[in-house]
């Protein structure tokens, strides 16, 4: 089975802005002990970058790799 097609397509790369948000915890170990309050931890906006990426997609045998 030498008769393999081949398709391809390339996503491309953009920028997805994650807002800034809020996590809430309890302390750990010995941190805060005697009075283990919650815990708000201000997390920042940032962007995620996401590069080009190229899908290619081949008709055949795993054997033919």
């Amino acid at each position: 089975m030498n008769s393999e097609t081949e398709k391809s397509t390339v996503l491309s790369g953009r920028s997805i802005p994650i807002p800034a948000s809020k996590m809430f915890t309890y302390p750990t170990r010995l941190a805060s002990a005697w009075k283990p309050d919650i815990m708000e931890i201000n997390l920042p906006e940032y962007l995620l970058e996401r590069p080009s990426v190229e899908i290619i997609v081949r008709q055949g045998s795993t054997r033919s790799i």
